[in-house]
């Protein structure tokens, strides 16, 4: 009788050391994306997939900066900016019966520090998809489906700029780190 492989080591869970507070959603002058509750979610879904930030730091906003103190963690407000949204549709391609869909969004992430208010951090994002659709769609189904499409790339976007601004940042600490060892 084979034996049963040894069980592996629980993961040691990671300590949040950032706390983002999504604060203002807003298109970019003459951007009108139509998506602003459904990218402030989308973000805060993807910050809650990193483990070293926390979204919620359960205390009202007026006592953030004395939990952030006693959890010894930063915190920053964070403004997402959809500077770019596109929507085209061409003719379908020679020997092929559906038309395309294309869509792209490029957006923006910036935050100041909680306290302080000072611009801190920042990251941003690109995506774009096209998808074949029935040149027999009516424009309301062409609508939705360019929503929908929006939404799907607004999540890779916003995943883009989550994951540089939290490179900058883990970059940032570990520069500190270095010059206190020197010292």
């Amino acid at each position: 009788m084979a034996e049963a492989a040894p069980k592996p080591a629980p993961a040691k869970a990671v300590a949040a050391r950032y706390f983002f507070h999504v604060g203002t959603v807003t298109d970019a002058e003459g951007i009108k994306s139509g998506v602003l509750d459904e990218a402030r979610a989308l973000l805060i879904e993807e910050l809650r997939k990193h483990p070293e930030v926390t979204v919620d730091l359960g205390v009202p906003e007026a006592d953030f900066a004395a939990q952030l103190a006693a959890r010894k963690i930063s915190g920053y407000e964070l403004s997402l900016k959809i500077l770019e949204v596109e929507r085209s549709s061409e003719p379908p391609p020679t020997g092929k019966q559906y038309a395309v869909l294309k869509r792209r969004v490029h957006l923006s992430l910036f935050g100041t520090t909680i306290p302080g208010k000072v611009m801190a951090v920042g990251g941003e994002g690109d995506a774009q998809v096209a998808m074949e659709v029935s040149i027999n769609a009516t424009p309301a189904d062409l609508d939705k489906s360019a929503h929908q499409l929006l939404l799907e790339i607004c999540k890779d976007a916003l995943r883009q700029a989550v994951d540089l601004t939290i490179a900058k940042m883990e970059l940032a600490q570990k520069a500190k780190k270095s010059v206190k060892r020197l010292k």
